[in-house]
């Protein structure tokens, strides 16, 4: 096996000619060095990787020339590097599983090269700035951070999604980290992700703070349902490649740390595999973040939870019997709730009708005046048991799934293989929809991080579509309490790492919301969709939750809100590529002021072009400032694919 050879840049290529308004960057020519095969890769490989060199190259002057100017205009330079065809970003797919390092000499002298199985990247001098330390920066403890984003769910209730394969680009935020001189990241992810959404990701960095060296980007090009960590597995040459980097860029670190979007069996594996820690709850664990085990550790806590069962059901004639028990329990029940124990941003859900239920059993009295059916039957109906089941047994195919692709068919199927719960659907006036996000400590720490409401749609506002930060304080503090009351049991039960608790709060009087009831509804023992807008908030602020009151603030003393969303979408989006939203983004300023700590960060942007859907956080000082955001931004976006539209009508009419 032969290794790779490094080759020199030897003059800066003049990247902003058509970007820098004072016309003050000269230039140079770029002359690429052949280089010998890399375990077998074709020849179309290794120029792609020859493209990816060059584009780190061209990023890393860029970086030097945007620190010279005003933060303004350096953020709009930014969003139009990241668009700027330029750095080749229409080209697709490139070669990410043989990761590209820089390191930096004297500027602007770097060396590149190919990471190879034998050798470290080398520079000119062994005293190159290797310590890129950032002085303001605290933390010195160097840490190696593996990102595995998979999505390790059923792979049925993965598709109910639109724009699945791409959702491993939430945790992307965790590129945010580099900031930190001392942090490295691996980032794996099942499709090669776009240059110009890494890009983007980058450009949000201090300008003072080099990245390359600390990045490497691997790809298992498998758009299948199957995790991403399974699609590892299945590579063993992967596996090796991933080892050599862990290995290579471990070297004077004092962590080096996994971590994942869920924490399964399959993450584990991994984890042993690679010789690295995982920061999750071992797999054992996991049921208590299901919707059975989520109940049962409600129940152990006494904290209040709708009625319903605290076991899982596997059978339609079992869950009519518990429908059944649960309406005996409370007749006044309007709808009632079933739950697949692995449902995912409440597409799992579906609810039945008991009106309808109902009306069903009393239909064989309908010609009946009702003086003549308590002459027959006195004032009890007398429907025996086999009756009320088989009444529910026959609006199962009616049940309101809020999956739109579901049926009762598919929904039974997925009860054999899941398992369910039934729960009582919670009514009222003025109803939320607050989480709670909290971290448990490798000692059994515990420390809560956040508050949101979700933001909920669907047929019956089951599905997670976003979050608004914070939660509403009339009951923000008991929400903390029951949090951390539900966080002590899951540290006793040998949980480890970030989970949320999904709650329900309806005030005790429709016009007075200063006295709420509040049911805890579902925990998730994984990292879920207020994770990413919660760390992009906190590590561009430089900000921290104040568990006493809910407040986030910065180091300035100023508080932050934030608005996030999944689900920014349109027909009319479709087409837009990546770049093409950069290229939106820098002409109408849509960027985050790095002096005032506001503005928007998208993520999500892969799905744009297929599925006309993006995701957006949107920071600013105060909830209205990230409604206006929120509104300026989606208008951006209609006009501008709206024109986008009518340039195609005019040219197809000419």
């Amino acid at each position: 096996m032969s290794s790779s050879q490094a080759w020199d840049i030897s003059e800066e290529k003049d990247i902003m000619d058509d970007l820098d308004p004072f016309g003050e960057v000269s230039g140079g020519n770029n002359n690429d060095n052949s280089k010998e095969d890399y375990d077998d890769i074709a020849d179309e490989e290794e120029n792609m990787s020859d493209m990816i060199i060059n584009k780190l190259s061209n990023l890393n002057s860029a970086r030097h020339i945007v620190s010279q100017l005003d933060k303004r205009t350096q953020s709009m330079i930014r969003s139009l590097l990241a668009s700027n065809e330029e750095f080749g970003y229409s080209v697709s797919p490139y070669k990410w599983d043989c990761p590209v390092q820089l390191v930096s000499t004297n500027f602007p002298s770097k060396k590149y090269k190919l990471e190879d199985d034998k050798k470290n990247v080398v520079s000119d001098n062994d005293n190159s700035n290797n310590n890129n330390n950032n002085s303001e920066n605290p933390n010195t403890k160097k840490r190696l951070e593996i990102i595995i984003p998979s999505l390790s769910v059923d792979k049925e209730e993965l598709q109910k999604i639109k724009g699945f394969m791409h959702y491993e680009e939430r945790q992307l935020y965790t590129l945010l980290c580099l900031s930190d001189p001392n942090i490295h990241i691996i980032y794996l992810s099942s499709l090669p992700l776009h240059p110009s959404v890494v890009t983007y990701y980058l450009s949000l960095l201090p300008n003072d703070i080099n990245v390359e060296e600390r990045l490497t980007l691997f790809s298992t090009f498998d758009a299948s349902l199957k995790p991403l960590s399974q699609k590892i597995l299945e590579r063993p040459l992967l596996v090796e490649k991933i080892k050599r980097a862990i290995e290579k860029n471990s070297k004077g670190v004092d962590e080096v740390i996994m971590k994942c979007f869920i924490p399964t069996k399959l993450e584990h594996k991994l984890a042993e595999i690679l010789e690295v820690p995982i920061e999750a709850s071992p797999s054992e664990v996991q049921f208590w973040g299901s919707k059975c085990g989520s109940r049962q550790i409600f129940k152990h806590c006494n904290i209040p939870h709708p009625l319903g069962c605290h076991h899982s059901i596997y059978d339609k004639e079992n869950l009519a019997k518990e429908i059944l028990k649960l309406w005996e329990a409370a007749p006044q029940c309007s709808r009632i709730v079933v739950k697949l124990n692995e449902g995912f941003s409440g597409e799992g859900n579906a609810l039945l009708d008991m009106k309808a239920v109902g009306n069903r059993l009393y239909s064989s009295y309908k010609f009946l005046a009702l003086p003549k059916i308590r002459s027959q039957s006195g004032n009890n109906m007398n429907f025996t048991e086999a009756d009320k089941l088989d009444a529910i047994l026959q609006e199962f195919p009616k049940l309101r799934f809020q999956a739109a692709t579901e049926t009762w068919e598919t929904f039974e199927l997925k009860i054999s293989k899941l398992g369910c719960i039934v729960e009582e659907f919670i009514e009222g006036q003025g109803k939320q929809s607050p989480s709670l996000q909290a971290i448990i400590d490798l000692k059994g720490g515990i420390k809560v991080v956040s508050t949101h409401e979700q933001i909920l749609g669907g047929a019956d506002h089951q599905v997670y579509l976003g979050c608004r930060f914070p939660c509403d304080e009339g009951y923000r503090v008991e929400i903390h309490k029951q949090g951390k009351k539900i966080a002590q049991r899951l540290a006793e039960l040998g949980a480890v790492g970030r989970f949320a608790v999904d709650f329900l709060c309806v005030p005790e009087k429709p016009w007075d919301f200063s006295k709420w009831d509040i049911w805890a509804i579902e925990i998730n023992l994984r990292q879920g969709g207020t994770t990413h807008p919660n760390e992009a908030a906190r590590l561009l602020t430089n900000g921290s939750y104040d568990e006493e009151d809910g407040h986030f603030v910065t180091e300035k003393g100023e508080e932050k809100f934030y608005i996030a969303s999944d689900n920014i979408k349109s027909e009319n989006y479709q087409g837009l590529l990546p770049s093409d939203l950069m290229t939106i983004i820098g002409k109408h300023d849509l960027l985050f002021d790095y002096e005032t700590k506001t503005g928007v960060v998208f993520h999500l942007m892969g799905c744009l072009s297929q599925f006309g859907k993006v995701g957006a956080t949107f920071i600013g000082n105060t909830i209205d400032e990230c409604e206006d955001l929120y509104t300026r931004t989606v208008t951006v976006l209609d006009n501008e694919c709206e024109q986008m539209i009518n340039n195609k009508i005019t040219l197809s009419l000419e």
